[in-house]
């Protein structure tokens, strides 16, 4: 509620001949948000300008810049920290982040993408890395691991902070109705590890029974916190 906010898009796309790139591309899209209920001030807007190139053996490489803008109505603290001193209420930001990205061939059984970024991040800086490691053996396996992480620095009062999110999964598929599926993810900032497996038996078109498993544990001592056990059925109804 109480936004108003514009998303456009310019975009100029090159085909090269006789190349390994099959385009690539020039585009800046600018995000504005606007509030209404008070006079329309500009609370968040971002500027994203990127380069793509596509390749073609289906890989992807990427540079952008992203020039931001955070008005803070109320206190925060970008780190997340409990107890941590927050920014102060009715105080602008602008930052500006760096960053490039590369996805390899995904036609072959390893793929991976990476995606390094750095910059400032409010009044301090921020260094980022995000990766993704995917492996299949068609058609019965498929298991990727995704990585975050990012480093805060923000000058004193305020709080520094190293924050992960690790999530391996896995997929396997017995036969064409029934499949198995596994995702477990660390959050250093939630102090979390989390699993959640499923099963599914797809007993007609469209049809399916799903028994899920749902395990989140303290990560500092891998004491329990909750567990549930979930059923759920779907029929298609072929009227």
């Amino acid at each position: 509620t109480d936004i108003f906010k514009i998303t456009p898009t310019i975009e100029r796309t090159f085909w090269p001949l006789k190349s390994k790139i099959q385009k690539h591309s020039f585009s800046v899209t600018p995000i504005f948000i606007w509030k209404p209920d008070i006079n329309f001030k500009n609370s968040d807007y971002a500027i994203i300008s990127r380069w793509q190139a596509n390749f073609r053996n289906t890989g992807e490489f990427t540079m952008e810049v992203s020039n931001r803008f955070t008005y803070l109505f109320n206190e925060f603290d970008p780190t997340g920290t409990p107890n941590a001193v927050r920014l102060p209420t009715d105080s602008g930001y602008t930052y500006t982040t760096f960053s490039v990205g590369y996805k390899s061939d995904k036609r072959k059984s390893f793929s991976y993408q990476i995606k390094p970024a750095v910059g400032t991040f409010f009044n301090g800086r921020k260094y980022s890395l995000n990766a993704n490691l995917a492996w299949r053996i068609q058609p019965k396996f498929s298991a990727s691991l995704q990585f975050n992480y990012d480093k805060i620095n923000l000058p004193g009062p305020y709080p520094d902070a190293s924050i992960w999110l690790i999530g391996p999964k896995v997929d396997l598929t017995f036969n064409k109705s029934l499949f198995w599926s596994t995702f477990i993810q660390y959050s250093s900032q939630q102090e979390n590890i989390g699993i959640n497996t499923r099963l599914q038996w797809r007993f007609a078109p469209l049809s399916d029974l799903f028994i899920v498993y749902n395990d989140n544990y303290y990560a500092s001592n891998f004491a329990p916190r909750f567990k549930s056990l979930n059923l759920k059925f779907t029929y298609w109804l072929n009227i």
